[in-house]
């Protein structure tokens, strides 16, 4: 029986979260591990928005640091969810 709650989140708050093993493999891989222990795909442009993932940035302040179309970015932070790249935000 699981005892605590699963350290990911499907969905993203105000301030998107990427895991700290996410955010670092993706400096230097395309291919990352998720909070399931699957290992995930992604392209560059992906892997730089993750890099900007780190609780400190505004939803809305992401299009404009990852120079991407905001439905682009909204877009991607709901994939990294479904994908167990996010982390759940802490109490």
């Amino acid at each position: 029986a699981q005892v605590s709650p699963w350290p990911f989140s499907p969905r993203a708050g105000d301030r998107p979260l990427a895991s700290r093993l996410a955010r670092a493999q993706s400096q230097t891989s395309l291919e990352l591990t998720n909070l399931r222990h699957e290992v995930i795909a992604v392209d560059d442009g992906e892997a730089k928005l993750l890099q900007l993932l780190d609780g400190t940035h505004k939803q809305s302040a992401l299009a404009s640091l990852a120079d991407r179309p905001p439905e682009w970015v909204a877009k991607k932070i709901e994939d990294f969810g479904q994908a167990a790249l996010l982390t759940a935000p802490q109490p």
